[in-house]
């Protein structure tokens, strides 16, 4: 059954609007565009922008790249909106998707640092979307690292992985809640093993490698003074070990 053109037309133009009468209201600051609904108030707005430019400048200056203009960001006092929204596979208070970054504005007691993380996490994923040859694997490791989010999945259950292919294999099939969970474990001892046998500034360094097109292996080998062969068995090993790297 074939929709007539002109309503299928009807239809996203309605959806396209429902969506932006979510966000009501528009806040911008040199990199950002925040968009947010009139339930949240211009105080938390102002703070998380400040928090906003701010990691924004630290990791531009980690990882060596930028976004090249304003990237939108859109805040939500319901953490069940911004999962149903980003269709976050792991987080509820932050998310970076397709190009779109998700915050939650928490503005609890205490709750400062953990905002400031959040921001870490998300910003830190999406300026490593604009180095096309950084695996999203490791794109995503390193943004748990510079979020604090290390122990949020616990230890992996299902270590039968060999090789950083394994991983980014494991990265794109993962659907399944138990999967993302074990992923994302994963993921974390990864960049665990990484920064603890490396050291952050080498990882970082070698990252920003990946803005040159350079391989994985190219990369691992160049910064590390290892092969890969020789990297990889020690991470299979921290892998199992993880108390002891």
């Amino acid at each position: 059954m074939h929709i007539p053109l002109r309503f299928a037309i009807a239809i996203v133009a309605f959806t396209m609007l429902s969506m932006q009468s979510k966000f009501l209201r528009t806040e911008t600051t040199p990199s950002f565009r925040l968009r947010y609904e009139k339930n949240i108030s211009s105080t938390d707005v102002r703070n998380i922008s400040k928090m906003l430019d701010t990691q924004y400048v630290e990791y531009t200056k980690k990882l060596g790249t930028s976004f090249g203009g304003r990237a939108d960001v859109y805040l939500y006092n319901s953490t069940a909106r911004l999962r149903a929204e980003s269709h976050s596979r792991a987080f509820e208070k932050g998310e970076y998707r397709s190009g779109k970054l998700y915050l939650y504005v928490n503005n609890t007691t205490g709750a400062k640092i953990e905002m400031q993380d959040a921001c870490a996490r998300v910003i830190s994923r999406a300026l490593l979307d604009k180095i096309p040859a950084c695996p999203q694997w490791l794109a995503e490791a390193y943004s748990l690292y510079a979020g604090h989010d290390l122990e949020r999945f616990g230890q992996p259950a299902r270590l039968n992985i060999a090789s950083f292919a394994d991983l980014g294999e494991d990265y794109f099939h993962a659907e399944e809640r138990k999967d993302v969970t074990e992923l994302y474990a994963k993921l974390s001892l990864t960049i665990q093993f990484l920064v603890n046998r490396y050291g952050e500034q080498n990882v970082e360094a070698m990252i920003q490698l990946f803005n040159n097109g350079r391989t994985l292996e190219e990369n691992f080998e160049y910064s590390f003074k290892e092969k890969m062969s020789d990297i990889e068995k020690a991470w299979v090993k921290a892998l199992h070990s993880p108390a002891k790297e």
